[in-house]
């Protein structure tokens, strides 16, 4: 078995200083460990070199062969996006909730509501206090979305109002826009 290269620095080390104990002169013996010592440690400091080169050749590869499946990834999300609009447009255009056979169901799902508060700042009078958030970080006010849909909801008017919405169509409610997104498709 092959001494490790800390090893042989070890043993070259060791002649060094047997050598300098004898004031620098060196036995044929002495001399003939120093040049078996140099060249063992230019031969593993070599095969080390050539191990570094065939890591960095499969950390290349391996980086190339990450970035090829991003980009393969990336390719099959927008296949999905493309056949999940193909297949809602022409299920929307033949009028059909629902299509699918025993081990696939498509459906159709109308739009989530959303609250659109781009214009808080003009109406914050007409928004009540407990639906504003305070962030004092920036010193800017923001509506909390969650809770002028929910109250929305409760409000038996509003509630027939929001059900009613069309795709795209949006309502008022006490400063924030409520509209109704596009449909979207369920696969199960």
């Amino acid at each position: 078995m092959m001494a490790k290269l800390y090893e042989l620095t070890e043993q070259h080390e060791q002649l060094l200083r047997q050598i300098e104990m004898q004031d620098g002169e060196m036995t044929q013996e002495q001399m003939e460990a120093m040049l078996e010592s140099d060249e063992a440690i230019d031969i593993k400091a070599a095969n080390t070199a050539k191990l570094i080169g065939e890591l960095e050749l499969l950390a290349t590869g391996c980086k190339d062969e990450a970035d090829r499946l991003v980009k393969k990834k990336k390719s099959h999300e927008k296949h999905i996006a493309w056949l999940k609009e193909y297949l809602l447009l022409n299920l929307t255009l033949a009028e059909k909730e629902s299509a699918g056979d025993a081990t696939h169901t498509v459906s159709t799902r109308r739009g989530a509501l959303k609250v659109d508060d781009l214009e808080v700042i003009d109406n914050i009078p007409k928004i009540p206090p407990g639906l504003l958030h305070h962030i004092t970080t920036k010193t800017a006010i923001s509506m909390d979305k969650k809770a002028v849909l929910a109250e929305a909801k409760e409000n038996e008017e509003t509630r027939a109002k929001l059900d009613a919405l069309a795709e795209g169509e949006a309502i008022d409610y006490k400063g924030a826009t409520i509209r109704r997104g596009g449909k979207s498709l369920r696969i199960w």
